[in-house]
């Protein structure tokens, strides 16, 4: 792992929730974990799991003007810590469980998909009972 971020730091990043939009989130995180760790298998793994929870929350905020993602990076000595949220619409992600894949579905494919990527994904509730998925990734090749 090279440290070329500064350890313990915390950034924040508000960006529309519109599918024109989720190049820049993976970018973005893509470019933020790539100066904190030179495992390339880590940054696409995370890359991978933010378009698949932007096209969740996309999906969901579709009759929403004006929603955003909200995304709030903290980054450790060993791991990245993502927590994702939603204004204008609250996440519906109620369970982590996995899926049985033999039974057909239109949908839920997204989440098993995020669990199978990052090592350690939380659902919270925060500020006025809004849910915040949180991502925990270790930097540690």
């Amino acid at each position: 792992m090279s440290k070329k971020v500064p350890t313990e730091s915390k950034i924040r990043l508000v960006i529309p929730a519109k599918s024109e939009y989720v190049g820049l989130a993976r970018l973005t995180i893509g470019g933020l974990v790539r100066n904190i760790s030179d495992d390339e298998e880590v940054v696409e793994d995370i890359k991978l799991a933010i378009s698949e929870v932007y096209n969740n929350i996309m999906l969901q905020t579709k009759a929403v003007e004006q929603s955003t993602v909200n995304l709030v990076i903290n980054i450790y000595n060993d791991e990245i810590c993502i927590d994702i949220s939603c204004s204008g619409r609250d996440l519906e992600l109620t369970a982590l469980t996995p899926i049985v894949w033999s039974e057909p579905r239109d949908r839920g494919y997204g989440l098993s998909l995020i669990t199978a990527l990052i090592d350690k994904v939380e659902l919270t509730q925060g500020p006025l009972n809004k849910t915040t998925l949180r991502l925990r990734k270790s930097l540690i090749v």
